[in-house]
């Protein structure tokens, strides 16, 4: 008889936490629905006046008062409008204003320093969209202070600010973080925008003149991974006198690392350099071979043919799958179509080529 009063009162509670997540379940989901159907039904009403905004049909004080403040609770109509906009500098200024006069930027400064995880993070991305320069202090301690999606959140914040000084703070709080790549790093950058390639430039130069003792000491961060960093963010923004820099670089022999991005540059931008690229092409670094050779083509240099051919050969399916594209792209079909009748590897690859490029029938 016990024992069965206990198994009731033991269904009983099992069936009250059963029905009580249910019940949270239930709500959430309800309360979900509610947000979706509210912002549904005012999104149009907020598109069209942010469009009439960004087009200078109105002000952004006539703004403010044609529409109330989204932000009561979370801003979330004003987040989603700014979501997937292309925003020049002047639109990134009326869309300032017309969030001051809602309140929104006294808003999320208050949420970046006292604001949950997940506020915090809504707060970073909005206030960094819209360059507001005071939110720099707040993000600079959530850059130091925070660990995961809320350190990228604030470091991606800052980027977009702008702020030059800003960057060595940005990589020093990046770089040595486990679960932030080199290419994850590289996109925070480049969201610094091209206002910040002279300096970048102006700090790789500094870095070959003191033979690498000009960087500042980033624990567990190699210099050239900081350099090869800045050359692709120069790339990126095909800034071109980035081109001098890196022949004189080339010039001193520069760790593999740098070279290998230095071709990864000039692939990017599509530019010749005075060098021997022979001298690449014959690299020990195998990815410094296949970039080598894709420069080749890209940069159309005839007087390496006999060297590329050589690379069909090769140990690494990269390096004689650029050789081979590069003698495509100088003009060599005649000498893919003869060789990709013969066996080995060296045909395998020419067909292939040939192939992609809708020559080869065989």
């Amino acid at each position: 008889m016990l024992a069965a009063g206990r198994l009731y009162y033991l269904l009983l509670v099992i069936t009250a936490s059963v029905l009580f997540f249910l019940i949270i379940i239930i709500a959430n989901r309800g309360l979900k629905l509610y947000r979706q159907k509210r912002y549904e039904k005012f999104r149009e009403r907020y598109s069209q006046l942010i469009n009439s905004l960004l087009q200078g049909e109105i002000s952004p004080r006539e703004a403010a008062e044609n529409l109330p403040s989204p932000s009561s609770s979370n801003g979330e109509y004003f987040m989603k409008e700014l979501n997937g906009r292309d925003l020049d500098s002047e639109d990134r200024e009326k869309l300032k204003e017309l969030a001051s006069h809602w309140g929104l930027l006294e808003h999320y400064n208050k949420l970046l320093r006292k604001g949950s995880k997940k506020e915090k993070l809504r707060a970073a991305a909005i206030m960094g969209e819209l360059h507001v320069n005071k939110a720099a202090p707040a993000l600079e301690k959530l850059l130091v202070e925070t660990e995961g999606r809320s350190k990228i959140a604030a470091a991606r914040g800052l980027a977009r600010l702008g702020r030059i000084e800003s960057i060595y703070p940005l990589l020093r709080n990046t770089l040595q973080e486990d679960n932030i790549t080199f290419e994850a790093v590289t996109d925070m950058l480049i969201n610094f925008g091209e206002q910040i390639c002279p300096y970048i430039l102006s700090e790789l130069k500094k870095w070959r003149q003191s033979q690498g003792s000009h960087l500042p000491d980033i624990s567990g961060v190699k210099d050239e991974e900081i350099i090869s960093l800045f050359i692709d963010v120069l790339a990126h923004h095909r800034f071109r006198p980035l081109l001098t820099e890196m022949e004189k670089l080339l010039a001193e022999e520069p760790h593999p690392e740098v070279v290998i991005h230095i071709f990864k540059a000039l692939n990017r931008m599509k530019v010749r350099l005075h060098i021997d690229l022979k001298e690449y092409l014959g690299s020990k670094n195998w990815i410094i071979r296949a970039q080598a050779a894709k420069y080749a083509g890209t940069a159309e240099i005839q007087n390496c043919e006999k060297a590329l051919q050589y690379l069909l050969t090769d140990d690494s399916w990269w390096v004689r799958y650029y050789a081979a594209l590069s003698l495509f792209r100088l003009g060599a079909e005649n000498t893919l179509k003869k060789k990709a009748e013969a066996e080995g590897l060296e045909a395998v690859m020419c067909r292939f080529v040939l192939i992609e490029n809708e020559i080869y029938e065989g």
